[in-house]
């Protein structure tokens, strides 16, 4: 459901529901869930608390960016969790502070145009309306208030308005254009030598006693990944839908109601000839000759020749003109108008249209009709399914999620309350999982603190459009160190990897002072097992087969003088 509120749902709207039901509790000043009524703060800005439970959202959000840019997956060793709980708080801080000067500043959102905001998102319409039921019961499935809810889309609506005034009426002087288009444009030319660390690779091979060392120094490196089973209660909107025996009296209602759905479009058998305006056809010329063809025409098989000898589109006129059954609406503007109101039969005046003159013949006509009831009823029978399968998936998810929290310890009443199971996992790690935990929302919340330290049930977890799942730890192995026989062979590359780069950096030093002491011209370099490149014109956003630290170190050396400019 919360997929299908972010399809429907754009830009700074999407950004408001998606992150209010992702987290009901976080904001409005709801003791937290986890804490036994305790309140515990993240930070105080200007003497305004921020909850500790809207810095822990930031935070996920910080690694779920993470996590997507990796395919799903963050390499090992690559998150720094000090720095982006920095930043997860920077950013939580930034909004108070954003909100508190809007306040100051006298922004206002009215009530009719926040009405005008709410109403106008897709997620609570019906039919292209808003429907007030739809919206009281998505607010209720995901336990929020109206008024906590209308007043975060009011601090929204006003942060997008701030910004955008802001950005709307940035500027940028003259003399920064030309000095920013004067960089952009520079180019270098510059030759390259590389040193391939991989031919040191004999002298690199560390010593037993050296990989032994190296693993008594680092052996939090090496630990098994912490990992968790966890018991899960899962519900899905389809397997309801397979559920539900829809009825022939139901079906028949539904017939009844839809009758206009139900009617097919009118569609029509046309066929062209097409002679197109260019400047070796002048449009007078073309216009005598096509209204010429027309008087020719006086039957189906006068049209069909024509159209084979002289049409010049290419598509349809091998098949006699032919341009099959069309609905309204499928060709341009003046053919389709014409089409549709000729007889049967006839022939249009010469259209002037994009491609140059056109005759269109309508050939034959499928008149609209109300498709009966035996061709819709399996559509019909799987619609109300699936229509009866979403309002118990809503009901059913409210449910799930209120009795989770409510008795945070186990997952048993919520199961009973819904009809389900509990269900138990496999050992998974916060990085990888096989079954219900490959998905990174599972794996997130299992290794939350509430859910893995205080053994409490997660919130309403979404899977998938129709398919939400709640969790709770039922065993836990914290990491532990690996043996040195298991991470040998690792420990091993790395180590010949660092000797090699670093034997490769002391050649490079030394070739580099001999070409600065005039001991050694560039082209000697090549006999020294360094391979070398000439680039000629390289801008800074033009460099294809440099590498990014190369050619940022070419831009910031000084221009030559008598000599070329030596860097390593």
């Amino acid at each position: 459901m919360l997929q299908t509120i972010h399809d429907k749902a754009k830009g700074l709207f999407a950004y408001i529901i998606l992150i209010l039901i992702s987290i009901p509790f976080a904001l409005w000043g709801i003791q937290s869930y986890f804490e036994g009524g305790g309140k515990k703060l993240a930070a105080e800005v200007n003497g305004k608390e921020i909850p500790v439970r809207a810095y822990e959202q930031a935070l996920r959000e910080k690694r779920n960016q993470l996590r997507q840019a990796f395919g799903g997956r963050i390499p090992e060793g690559y998150l720094d969790e000090g720095l982006l709980q920095q930043q997860a708080l920077a950013d939580v801080i930034r909004e108070h502070l954003l909100a508190q000067e809007l306040e100051q500043a006298g922004y206002r959102i009215g009530d009719r145009q926040l009405a005008r905001i709410i109403h106008g998102l897709p997620v609570f319409q019906n039919n292209g309306r808003f429907d007030k039921a739809l919206y009281d019961r998505l607010l209720s499935t995901q336990r929020l208030s109206k008024a906590g809810f209308e007043l975060q889309v009011r601090i929204q609506s006003l942060r997008q308005q701030f910004r955008t005034g802001i950005a709307g009426t940035a500027f940028l002087p003259a003399s920064y254009k030309r000095d920013y288009l004067r960089l952009a444009e520079q180019t270098r030319n510059f030759d390259e030598g590389r040193i391939d660390p991989g031919q040191y690779a004999k002298q690199a091979e560390p010593t037993e006693k050296e990989i032994a060392d190296w693993y008594q120094a680092h052996r939090q490196e090496y630990l098994t990944p912490e990992q968790v089973r966890i018991d899960y209660v899962r519900l899905s909107q389809a397997a309801l839908a397979r559920q539900i025996q829809v009825g022939d009296e139901e079906i028949r209602a539904a017939y009844e109601e839809q009758q206009d759905s139900l009617r097919t479009p009118e569609r029509r058998h046309l066929r062209n000839i097409l002679l197109r305006v260019d400047k070796d056809h002048p449009e007078a010329e073309v216009r005598k000759r096509i209204e010429g063809l027309r008087k020719q025409i006086h039957s189906l098989a006068d049209f069909e020749r024509l159209a084979r000898t002289v049409s010049q589109d290419r598509v349809t006129a091998p098949r006699g003109g032919d341009l099959g059954e069309v609905e309204p609406g499928e060709l341009e503007e003046v053919v389709d108008r014409t089409a549709f109101a000729l007889d049967k039969g006839k022939v249009s005046e010469p259209l002037r249209t994009a491609r140059g003159y056109e005759l269109i013949m309508v050939e034959d006509i499928v008149p609209s009709r109300i498709q009966r009831l035996d061709e819709v009823r399996s559509r019909l029978a799987r619609e109300l399914a699936e229509r009866s399968a979403e309002n118990r998936f809503l009901d059913l998810s409210e449910k799930l999620g209120t009795l989770a929290y409510e008795v945070p310890d186990t997952l048993d009443d919520a199961a009973e309350a819904i009809g389900a199971q509990v269900e138990r996992s496999e050992w998974f790690s916060r990085e990888q999982g096989q079954g219900i935990a490959a998905s990174p929302s599972v794996r997130e919340a299992a290794f939350l603190p509430e859910v893995l330290k205080e053994r409490n049930n997660s919130e309403l977890i979404e899977l998938s459009p129709g398919e939400v799942v709640v969790l709770r730890v039922a065993e836990h192995r914290p990491p532990a160190e690996r043996p040195l026989e298991e991470v040998r062979e690792a420990i091993r590359a790395r180590l010949r990897q660092q000797k090699m780069r670093e034997l490769a950096r002391q050649e490079g030093e030394r070739l580099l002072q001999s070409l600065r002491a005039g001991k050694l011209e560039w082209d000697g370099l090549a006999r020294k097992g360094v391979r070398l490149h000439a680039y000629n014109d390289v801008r800074r956003d033009q460099a294809e087969g440099v590498a990014p630290e190369v050619l940022k170190r070419v831009f910031r050396m000084n221009r030559p003088q008598a000599q070329p400019t030596l860097s390593g």
